[in-house]
């Protein structure tokens, strides 16, 4: 779509930020055709004039935005403490929203862990409110499977095979993604692939030599930066590598698969398909978007989401997704292989309370 079209009706925006994001959706929402409505940010003193560079209104109040907001969608650039914690009330405020026709679209994961989707004392994201779930109004993006190149697959994958190997590059700086939304993208993406992992087994580096140990991995997949390395075994004997990564020099995302009919390598250029003699057997190119790529890739997920002829995407299994990309974080702090299944199954059936202190001991016990 041209970026200097007229805007649309079914476009009106709120945005909720931090300052470091504004190039990034100033762009976007160009591209998008947003009428951006209000705007408002996570830190303090910061909506006012966030608010003046794209002349919306200014907002002070997340929850109260999506119950209130006169709007078609919310972008949540950052998540702040929303959905991060044991508490009811954002997942109403989510419902609340649902019920409103307000889509939730948010570049952070949302909740913040498996923990809260249900459970015995989850913040009730699974909980059915008049027919819909809180969760249900939350649109992850952008994930690579929703992206132009992939589509361009839709006949592609099935010809090509399951892969035996395979392995997801998504890197980006700390203004365009941060590194708890690049791991859920990737976790989103490799169980589209081939399906959930016998176990992980990672290690988190920090951005820089000698930062402090709290920066490492917590228990909910917010606060984090630096890069992950993460193996995954099945128990057919594939493997998966992925590097997740908010301090690159640059925004990329690379996918490559191997197996018998060769090599897959995707991008968000398009892909390339060798066969194992090393020739071409197909490729698509996408055309190159005039914005930077996080941009272009963000305004392309917004478009579809915003397009009445395009059916909203497939509902996402976040307790699968959350879990696969908890066992990861799980893993670089006990330096060992985790299950997501186990921690699935531990998020099912435990409070919050009892969930942590035993994640912690299980942490402590295997890192002395």
């Amino acid at each position: 779509m041209p970026p200097d079209a007229p805007r649309d009706h079914g476009r009106r925006a709120v945005l909720w930020t931090r300052h470091a994001r504004q190039p990034l959706l100033e762009a976007a929402a160009r591209l998008a055709r947003l009428d951006v409505v209000g705007v408002g940010s996570p830190e303090r003193g910061r909506s006012q004039q966030l608010a003046a560079a794209f002349d919306a209104e200014p907002l002070d109040d997340l929850r109260s935005a999506l119950v209130t907001a006169d709007a078609d969608l919310l972008l949540l650039a950052d998540a702040g403490d929303f959905g991060a914690t044991a508490s009811p009330d954002d997942a109403d405020a989510a419902a609340t929203a649902h019920e409103r026709g307000l889509r939730i679209v948010t570049l952070e994961p949302v909740p913040a862990a498996a923990l809260y989707l249900g459970g015995p004392a989850g913040a009730g994201w699974m909980r059915g409110h008049a027919g819909a779930r809180p969760i249900d109004a939350i649109f992850p993006a952008p994930l690579l499977r929703h992206a132009p190149a992939f589509r361009a697959l839709h006949d592609v994958l099935p010809t090509f095979g399951e892969p035996r190997a395979l392995s997801i590059i998504l890197r980006s700086r700390p203004e365009e993604s941060s590194l708890p939304a690049a791991l859920f993208a990737a976790a989103d993406l490799l169980l589209s692939l081939v399906g959930e992992p016998e176990s992980l087994h990672a290690i988190h580096t920090p951005p820089a030599a000698g930062r402090p140990a709290s920066s490492g991995p917590g228990e909910t997949l917010r606060s984090l930066e630096g890069h992950l390395v993460a193996n995954a075994r099945f128990d057919d004997g594939r493997a998966a590598a992925l590097l997740v990564s908010d301090h690159a020099a640059a925004y990329a995302r690379e996918i490559l698969l191997l197996g018998e009919a060769g090599q897959l390598r995707i991008t968000d250029d398009g892909w390339t398909w060798l066969g194992s003699d090393g020739k071409a057997i197909d490729e698509h190119r996408v055309p190159a978007a005039d914005a930077p790529a996080a941009a272009a890739v963000l305004a392309d997920a917004l478009n579809r989401l915003l397009d009445p002829a395009i059916p909203n995407p497939a509902p996402i299994d976040h307790a699968t997704v959350l879990s696969t990309a908890q066992a990861a974080l799980l893993s670089a702090r006990t330096r060992q292989p985790e299950s997501p299944a186990t921690l699935r199954r531990l998020a099912q059936r435990r409070r919050p309370a009892e969930h942590g202190r035993a994640a912690t001991a299980r942490g402590l016990g295997r890192s002395s």
